[in-house]
């Protein structure tokens, strides 16, 4: 193996110390190195590249006599090692560009930098036994990116203002860390998170090309620059948790690259209207901003803020939102849970991006207004809730985010006992109608290969015993069989619709078993037996022919702490990936409760269950398809425009009489759209 250029090992143990390694290697990866040291005949000949992960070297070799010849290393990586101090003195390293030991907990010394010329990277977070930064990294020119984060022994950092290359700094959780180095005005990333710094340097005001300033969790920190006006290449400001800062720079406005505020858990009490001139902002966070006197956040006028995608109002202690909150049309995510306002204005009708909308907790809330589309609503909490329009969803679902898609579409109405169950249930057959609107459009998509996204799903919760009148198969208990109708795949099924109803138990309920659960979240999940066409029986899980989504999962329900369920609730799940070339018409769900380790929870209850089959409407099988409508559908002869079928059948036995009648009819023609009624 003399010729070898590359080895990777991982644990592997040795007998002894290692005797040897072929000098024309070019790398070397040996996750666990076992040996203290490299074997002091290593000559490597050409560059080379280092990578020795949770290794037990104290010493990279024996001594000044190793014939290492050191000055062809290229990249030197060995997180979490064993080693107290790469090398003493000088050691000649002109290749050198990148040293990385993080996690090395024994590193007391950092290695003298006179022979490394062209380190480009220097890495040594979390290695909590360093004791200091040598003066010598002043001669690191080429220096660009400098990482010592988590170094809780450091007191002090040199000079830095002559490293011309530098461009990203971290020091996050140097907790002995009180003063800032000098930096040069090149630099565009800096990382100051939960350092006890109390002011930052006035040298910082002219780092015009900073693009990221991280500054979460200084709590002794008491204000930033007074002139930020150099910061013109600003893109992210983050200052979560500095409970000191109550205010901005009066020029804050003038940060026209400004992309991203986060200034949670601050002690700032009013917004600057000079924010409203950030033309670039995307996301800004004001969550548990507010006074200790229960004095909520004041806010600015919402116009100017047209590219606002995301904005976080939590626990803010707000009492009335603004009128014009309609006019922020580029939002898709709003956060508004843990406030006092009583109402939300009717203008956000206009907000036609929107899609995720929390008001969990909003206690004094009696009225939702109609929304023009969502894709979640939260609504945890909401005791005084009453009235809520019906939903509306974005007519081309395939516009809308898919991360969102993947963690479902629905509402959450835990603990909304107050809910008008008339208005509640037309919520719910609404819902219904536009799910099997869009389990027909993804079906057509799927069928041409134009969706080729996450399955889809749609999850909902509210306080409720009885199971809705259109789910007619039921069963008391887990578990329930289902048989679909004789030629059910000719008449375009699209998905089934599961609904639970669940019981939790009070939480001081006295039960070893039930203390024994980890606080936090439940999850129902369901299993489902399919029959093959080979007669077979097999269950299906994510990713294969049925799914409601993640994991099987119909529904996160709390089950402990301030906000579990104080009753039985009703869930409802709707999944839409089904391949319907590989089943039989039998098929069974079982239901069951589990905690966030996956253990069942004995004392959550599944008291109900039932199913509900959707068909959709019969659709061409050509292979074209247009860009914008999805595949070709021919109008029906009765009809100007098609119409979902009627969702509400009394019984099973019902959807079969049905089928029957067209059997004898004659089957639908494949050409033509026909109700299946």
């Amino acid at each position: 193996m003399s010729k070898l250029r590359l080895l990777k090992i991982s644990n592997v143990d040795l007998l002894e110390d290692l005797k040897y390694l072929s000098n024309e290697l070019r790398f070397l990866e040996w996750d666990g190195y076992p040996s203290n040291s490299l074997p002091s005949t290593f000559q490597v000949r050409k560059r080379f590249e280092l990578n020795l992960y949770h290794n037990k070297i104290k010493y990279l070799w024996k001594g000044m006599k190793s014939n290492f010849h050191s000055k062809n290393l290229v990249i030197l990586e060995m997180h979490n090692s064993n080693i107290e101090e790469p090398w003493s003195g000088v050691q000649q390293l002109d290749n050198l560009k990148t040293i990385d030991l993080w996690g090395s907990k024994h590193l007391i010394r950092c290695p003298n930098f006179l022979g490394t010329p062209n380190l480009e990277s220097l890495r040594l977070g979390m290695c909590k036994s360093l004791i200091g930064i040598p003066q010598s990294i002043q001669h690191l020119n080429k220096l660009e990116s400098l990482d010592i984060q988590g170094c809780e022994s450091i007191t002090s950092i040199p000079d830095c203002s002559s490293l011309k290359s530098l461009k990203e700094i971290y020091l996050n959780g140097c907790s002995k860390l009180e003063r800032l180095p000098e930096l040069p005005n090149n630099v565009r990333g800096l990382s100051l998170i939960d350092i006890p710094i109390e002011e930052l340097p006035l040298a910082l005001e002219d780092l015009c090309r900073l693009n990221f300033l991280g500054l979460d969790d200084c709590s002794r920190l008491k204000s930033l620059p007074s002139n930020v006006r150099k910061w013109k290449s600003l893109n992210l400001l983050s200052l979560n948790n500095c409970s000191k800062i109550d205010k901005f720079p009066d020029d804050i406005g003038t940060l026209e690259s400004l992309t991203k505020i986060e200034a949670a858990g601050t002690a700032i009490r009013e917004v600057p209207s000079s924010i409203s001139y950030l033309k670039s902002l995307r996301s800004l966070s004001f969550s548990r901003c507010k006074g200790e006197d229960g004095v909520g956040l004041l806010l600015p006028t919402l116009l100017g803020f047209h590219s606002l995608s995301s904005l976080y109002l939590s626990d803010c202690g707000i009492t009335e939102l603004p009128d014009n909150i309609g006019c922020l049309t580029s939002l898709e995510r709003l956060y508004l849970d843990r406030n006092n306002f009583e109402s939300i204005p009717e203008s956000i009708i206009n907000l036609s991006n929107l899609k995720f909308l929390d008001i969990s907790y909003c206690q004094r809330i009696k009225v939702l207004p109609k929304f023009r589309y969502w894709t979640y609503l939260s609504a945890v909490n909401c005791t005084s809730l009453e009235e809520l329009s019906c939903p509306s969803f974005h007519s081309d679902i395939f516009a809308i985010d898919s991360a969102l898609l993947s963690q479902s579409i629905g509402a959450n109405f835990i603990n909304c006992f107050k809910l008008n169950r008339n208005l509640l249930n037309n919520f719910v057959n609404d819902t219904l109608l536009n799910i099997q609107s869009l389990a027909a459009s993804v079906k057509r998509r799927s069928h041409h290969q134009v969706y080729k996204g996450a399955p889809l799903s749609v999850r909902m919760c509210y306080p409720e015993s009885e199971i809705p009148e259109c789910f007619n198969i039921r069963s008391s208990g887990s578990s329930i069989n289902v048989n679909l109708p004789p030629d059910w795949s000719d008449y375009n099924f699209l998905c089934f619709a599961l609904c639970v109803v669940v019981s939790i138990p009070d939480p001081d309920h006295q039960c070893d078993q039930y203390r024994a659960y980890e606080s936090g979240h439940s999850r129902v999940n369901y299993k489902c037996n399919i029959k093959s066409k080979d007669g077979d029986r097999r269950v299906e899980l994510y990713g294969n022919p049925l799914s409601l989504g993640d994991h099987d999962s119909l529904f996160w329900v709390p089950y402990s702490g301030p906000d579990y369920i104080r009753s039985n609730h009703v869930i409802n799940g709707f999944g839409f990936h089904f391949l319907r070339e590989l089943c039989d018409n039998e098929f069974s769900f079982q239901f069951y409760v589990t905690n966030r380790k996956g253990s069942i929870i004995e004392h959550c209850k599944v008291e109900k269950c039932a199913v509900h089959l959707m068909f959709g409407l019969h659709f061409e099988t050509s292979d074209e398809c247009e860009e914008e409508d999805g595949p070709y559908l021919e109008e029906s002869d009765e009809e100007d425009e098609p119409r979902p079928m009627r969702l509400n059948d009394e019984c099973e036995e019902e959807n079969e009489q049905h089928l029957e009648e067209s059997d004898e009819e004659g089957k639908p023609h494949t050409k033509r759209m026909k109700h299946i009624k």
